[in-house]
């Protein structure tokens, strides 16, 4: 998922947020995560996910910096909202 910063210091910079769609991957937990932040179902076996959905979402998450990549690191499942 490509994600632009649309606030703060980072400002119009992008994300490359790597994500699983196999859900018997062990990284599956990171989708999961990254469907509850943009309001789609996340709960459960056989999810039916639709990224088209995706385009447009936003949500509030934490960067960090490792000095050659950024990652978030935690979503704000309480401020991010489906606009």
């Amino acid at each position: 998922v490509k994600c632009e910063v649309v606030g703060g210091d980072e400002e119009g910079r992008n994300l490359l947020q790597r994500l699983t769609l196999d859900e018997n991957n062990k990284g599956f937990f990171a989708t999961r995560l990254f469907l509850k932040a943009i309001g789609q179902d996340y709960k459960g076996k056989g999810l039916t996910i639709d990224s088209d959905f995706w385009t447009g979402c936003q949500f509030y998450a934490t960067v960090v910096h490792n000095g050659k990549y950024a990652n978030i690191s935690e979503y704000n499942f309480e401020k991010s909202k489906i606009l």
